[in-house]
């Protein structure tokens, strides 16, 4: 079964969940905001419009923010720094108290028991099916290159973007 992985940057990275069942993760958020903001019976996999514009939602409708911060976690290159972990545990536990099939509780807790450091941030790898973004394997130092934060720009901090 697929999990959705986060994983902590900066002082000390590492992988510190991985959630079963990634599907209760983006996914399921892609899922919720197709149908209720655009009408569609479920997330368009393999519609290149509608796929866009459901993850552009906030863009054109008005999102409670705790609904924008779970959809904007989802995206790619998605960052929360531990000085904002909270604020992004408490939209993930209120959203997930709205939607209980879904893994946000889950997330929310590991946010919260993550101990970060305010400039650590998190990362997330939202099903296990592909390579986490934030960290590359290289084969001849047998050891993981991990994507720095504070020196790199490939990644979008979602507390600045909502």
């Amino acid at each position: 079964m697929s999990t959705t992985n986060i994983f902590r940057l900066g002082s000390e990275p590492r992988e510190i969940a991985s959630i079963r069942n990634s599907w209760r993760g983006a996914m399921y958020v892609w899922n919720d905001m197709a149908k209720r903001y655009w009408g569609l019976q479920s997330f368009p996999m393999f519609d290149d419009g509608n796929r866009s514009k459901v993850w552009n939602t906030y863009r054109h409708h008005k999102l409670p923010e705790h609904e924008k911060i779970v959809l904007l976690s989802t995206m790619d290159n998605a960052v929360v720094f531990g000085r904002d972990a909270k604020v992004v545990a408490d939209a993930f536990e209120r959203y997930g108290r709205e939607h209980p099939d879904s893994s946000l509780i889950e997330q929310a807790e590991t946010l919260r028991s993550a101990e970060l450091k305010p400039d650590d941030a998190v990362a997330w790898q939202q099903t296990s099916v592909g390579e986490f973004w934030g960290g590359k394997y290289d084969e001849a130092a047998e050891d993981r290159l991990w994507y720095d934060p504070a020196t790199g720009s490939q990644h979008f901090d979602v507390v600045a973007e909502k």
